[in-house]
Parts: C-alpha cells; structure tokens; sequence
C-alpha cells in the first residue's frame, strides 16, 4: 500500500526537448533570426557535447558556446551571448505539460503524499513548476542542484522519504529514465514505475515494477493500493 507517489520533472510531467526548442525559438525570433529546425537539429547536436563537459563548463559556457558553434555551422550571424540568455530566460518559463499531468495529479492529490525528484539547476527547474502551476500540488520538491547530490545516487530518494515522512516500502517513483530514475529508485528500495511514452524496448539491466505509455494509464497501478486520505 503506498502513502506516497514520487514523481521525476522532465521528460514525465514537463516535456523537457520541447521546452528546448521553444526556448530556442523564441530567442532566434528575438533576436531577429529565422528560426528553422535546421538550426535546433545543429544546436541539440552541438550542445549535447558541450553539456558532457559540465563541471570543466558553466552553464553559460555552455549555452553560448552552442549557440556560437550552430550559428557558425549554419553561417548566420548572430550574438552568441544575447541568444544564450534569451534562451536560458525563455527556457526557465516553458511549460510543455505531458498529456494527462494535470489530472492525474488532481486526481491523487489528498489521496497520497505527493513528491518530486529532479535533477537540474534550481533556476530552471523552479521557473518551470511555477509556470506550469504544478508546485503547489506537491508536499516535498528535490532539485538536484540545491541538495547537492543527484539521480541516481540513492541518497536523493532517501532525502524525500524523509521529508515525506514515509518508508522506502510505502513510496512508489514514476520517471521516464531506467538509468536515472530506474536505478535510483531501486538503489533506495523504493518501487519504480516506468514512464515510456514511446514504448521503447528495455534499454539497461533495470527491471520496473510498472510500465506505463501514458500517464492515464497510473490509474490502474494506483488503483486499489493507495492509502485512504493523507493525514
């Protein structure tokens, strides 16, 4: 019986690759640059290999970097740093949520506990649950960069049992990542439930408990091994 259902953030209830591509849409058109999927095919490529070297780069290094070698790829011309914090300001507001999000959460809220575990910068991360009004549905939010530790270690998951209040018994993750969220959880003995939108195969040794191609579908998981009202 679960006392509380823990969510991932991007990718589970905000679309995390439409967020960038908004984002990057909006600062090319700011800036007064045509904005085309040539041009975020080339960024998304460019920038996967720049956030490999994070921690050796700052985020800003980052951004501008990417923005710097895809307008240089595309032979545009165009402020590398203007756009980098166009997109960062555009990307910290996005609120692409995954279909259903809304209701399941209604849905659960009162039932259960709600939790968050999410990786990334508090910025960001914080800008988008505000956006979205997703914040308030949920009695503990974890980010990664304000805790100091990360998906997949365990020690984040125990974090928000204890903030929950709750044993790794009583707790169930959902998260569309088998190596972060997958693994994460089971490391902390928590019950995991994959989020596979895209019905991809098993790609890594983790084993779900649940698997799920749309959020819709956690009604019949929760149903039944929920307990009564929250306290």
């Amino acid at each position: 019986m679960y006392k509380a259902i823990i969510f991932d953030l991007d990718d589970t209830l905000i679309g995390f690759s439409k967020g960038i591509e908004n984002a990057v849409k909006e600062a090319l058109n700011t800036t007064g640059l045509m904005w085309g999927s040539e041009f975020f095919e080339c960024f998304q490529r460019v920038s996967v290999s720049y956030w490999k070297q994070h921690g050796k780069l700052t985020k800003e290094e980052i951004l501008i970097f990417s923005f710097k070698d895809s307008l240089n790829k595309l032979e545009l011309t165009g402020d590398a740093r203007e756009l980098a914090s166009l997109y960062w300001r555009a990307f910290c507001q996005t609120a692409e949520l995954e279909d259903y999000a809304i209701e399941v959460l209604t849905e659960l809220k009162g039932k259960v506990k709600l939790g968050m575990i999410t990786n990334g910068f508090a910025e960001s991360q914080r800008g988008r649950l505000k956006a979205s009004r997703l914040k308030d549905f949920f009695d503990c939010i974890i980010i990664s960069e304000e805790v100091g530790v990360e998906k997949p270690d365990p020690e984040i998951f125990e974090l928000a049992l204890r903030k929950l209040g709750i044993g790794r018994e009583e707790a169930l993750f959902i998260g569309d990542s088998l190596d972060h969220d997958g693994f994460g959880a089971h490391k902390a003995g928590i019950d995991f439930c994959w989020y596979n939108k895209k019905g991809r195969a098993l790609y890594s040794d983790c084993r779900p408990n649940y698997t799920v191609e749309s959020l819709l579908d956690l009604k019949e998981i929760y149903k039944g091994v929920i307990v009564g009202e929250c306290p």
